[in-house]
């Protein structure tokens, strides 16, 4: 997976490939610290339950880690449909590895209607090139799960005292081909959203 200049081949360590009885298979790799990413494994539920509901698009994930995984070694994905509507589906994901209880995900489809715009508006920012490379590499972990994007930190705000709250704003790609498959693509925020996320939760802590 390491065969690119800039790092992992997401396209790789997203693979599972199907087993009996609606299991998927795949690879954990080394997020930091000795233990496997969970970004990845959350990734690759995603994977395995758009794998059994290939005609609707995500519409969310929730995942819930529950054990540290070895990396290197296989994962196994069991997908259970819990509901499959007119426009939504909704599954649950168990994710294990040697028995061991790794990672619980429930994933929600939407065929996608017409409905009230809830999202707030993108805020207003510079193109790309205005910012530089973000390199950080937070403690622990293993850099080759982040550096095959280029991320651009934009903004990063901790104090709530103006009535905002904590946000971090990036411009991000990655730096290879994730093909057409829109649920890679949908995978890779899940990855990146793993390396960030908790970042933005310390902010709430700063003073």
């Amino acid at each position: 997976m390491t065969n690119q200049s800039f790092g992992l081949n997401l396209q790789d360590a997203l693979r599972i490939a199907p087993e009996p009885q609606s299991v998927w298979s795949g690879t954990a790799i080394l997020g930091g610290d000795g233990v496997a990413f969970g970004g990845q494994m959350a990734a690759q539920a995603l994977m395995a339950a758009q794998a059994m509901n290939p005609a609707r698009p995500p519409e969310s994930i929730h995942s819930f880690f529950l054990a540290a995984a070895k990396p290197d070694e296989a994962i196994i994905h069991e997908v259970e449909v819990l509901r499959s509507g007119r426009a939504f589906s909704l599954l649950r994901v168990e994710t294990r590895q040697e028995g061991r209880h790794c990672l619980s995900s429930v994933v929600s489809f939407h065929k996608g209607e017409t409905a009230p715009a809830h999202q707030a508006p993108m805020p207003s920012v510079d193109l790309p090139d205005a910012y530089s490379a973000y390199d950080f590499i937070p403690p622990g972990t293993d850099p080759e799960v982040r550096r095959c994007f280029d991320i651009r930190s934009v903004e990063s705000i901790a104090s709530t005292s103006a009535g905002s709250y904590p946000r971090q704003t990036y411009w991000l790609r990655y730096r290879g081909d994730l093909g057409s498959d829109p649920a890679v693509h949908c995978a890779a925020l899940i990855w990146f959203a793993d390396l960030s996320m908790p970042w933005t939760t310390d902010l709430a802590y700063d003073e």
